[in-house]
């Protein structure tokens, strides 16, 4: 299939929605000559979310040169070949090889971008109490720990009122706090 789809890529661009397999994943991998190092760390959050049934097919895609290496999805191809779960992907095949460095230059959102998105108010500061609420539970401590946006997300979706309230309450202190000050 995959040989099928370069083949075809080397006439034309084209888009195809498949479901990347952990076997599809390595041998994509094996296509990735000259890309950037991995992120160990991205990969394990995303090999997290996709064990936990939190990774959403969103339309990004991974892209295959015309040549059939591998230009943008090496840390997805990871965490697929990682976790063992397949994901549904859209997959373009056929651009020119120097595009991958044209690839992930937009400005990246953040937990608390989704959760203002889904009108959580408070949400930039609402997402930093939860990753250091959630870092507490996973740890013991606040020092933080790797996690998704997505599970920040659900932790704001599942505590928004005790969150709210946290937001509240440090404020009230600082304002205290800066009053003796004035």
């Amino acid at each position: 299939w995959l040989c099928e789809q370069v083949q075809a890529g080397s006439n034309h661009v084209h888009a195809v929605a498949c479901t990347l397999t952990p076997e599809l994943a390595d041998e994509l991998l094996s296509r990735n000559i000259d890309n950037r190092n991995i992120a160990q760390r991205r990969v394990d959050i995303y090999a997290d979310d996709m064990r936990a049934g939190r990774w959403a097919a969103n339309g990004e895609t991974i892209v295959v040169s015309r040549e059939g290496l591998l230009n943008d999805g090496q840390h997805r191809c990871q965490a697929v070949v990682l976790s063992g779960v397949s994901i549904p992907a859209m997959m373009v095949f056929g651009v020119d090889r120097d595009t991958r460095t044209t690839t992930n230059q937009g400005k990246t959102k953040g937990a608390g971008d989704y959760a203002s998105m889904k009108g959580i108010l408070n949400a930039n500061s609402v997402a930093a109490i939860a990753r250091l609420a959630l870092s507490y539970e996973a740890s013991g401590s606040i020092e933080m720990t790797r996690m998704s946006h997505s599970s920040v997300l659900q932790y704001i979706e599942d505590n928004n009122e005790e969150l709210q309230d946290a937001f509240k309450d440090i404020g009230k202190k600082w304002h205290d706090r800066i009053k003796l000050f004035c």
